[in-house]
């Protein structure tokens, strides 16, 4: 809370003396208010108060009493967002996210799926499947676009047709604009395996497959 000034020469009318007319003092409401009766009670009559100084001494209180109130308001409401954020990351705990990232898990009876971002026209596109050492498991072509979101799905089995183990892949596209090979931005699915909270009330997602995201990153909830 900001500091005000205590007159000297009322300090020690107060409470018997118990304020101290020190220079960082600080003062409540109710200390501000018995000063203040104090000094209208107190004044030399041939030498009275400053109107200047008066309601000065006011419209600082007033100031600090209403920062006071905002920072009471502010905090309520980060609590509030803090609890809606909290709630709505618990109700992910379990369901398929969208969220920007390489990293696919497989599942027996799952395929993998997720989105290429492209800014404009695209040729060529393709995405590669690649396996926790590198290895090139499937190929997806997409042919060509205009741009936009451009979905895909693996059925989970490799080149040659045979269902792919379960485990966590490395998803890379790319394709060719205006005649040269580009990497290409992706949003993969992933499934929430539990939610934290750090010290700053920030709320974030971990998924099975490893990686963590800012509630804020998920795109869509399946």
């Amino acid at each position: 809370m900001s500091e005000i000034g205590i007159n000297p020469a009322v300090s020690s009318l107060v409470d018997g003396g118990s304020v101290a007319a020190t220079k960082n003092s600080q003062l409540g409401q109710d200390d501000f208010l018995r000063l203040l009766v104090a000094q209208m009670e107190n004044q030399d009559p041939t030498k009275p108060m400053d109107n200047f100084q008066f309601l000065s001494q006011i419209a600082q209180f007033g100031m600090v009493d209403g920062i006071q109130n905002l920072e009471s308001s502010f905090g309520s409401v980060a609590e509030s967002v803090t609890q809606s954020q909290l709630l709505q990351a618990s109700s992910l705990i379990g369901r398929d996210v969208l969220a920007p990232g390489n990293i696919s898990t497989l599942t027996s009876g799952e395929g993998v799926a997720g989105l290429v971002d492209t800014d404009g026209a695209v040729e060529n596109l393709v995405v590669e499947i690649r396996s926790g050492t590198g290895l090139l498991v499937k190929t997806l072509n997409l042919g060509s676009t205009n741009g936009g979101a451009i979905g895909f799905e693996w059925d989970g089995n490799e080149a040659s047709g045979e269902p792919a183990a379960d485990g966590n892949y490395f998803v890379h596209a790319r394709g060719l604009i205006n005649g040269e090979s580009r990497d290409l931005p992706l949003q993969t699915l992933g499934r929430v395996d539990s939610i934290m909270v750090d010290q700053l009330a920030r709320v974030s997602v971990n998924l099975t497959n490893g990686e963590t995201l800012d509630l804020a990153a998920v795109r869509q909830i399946q």
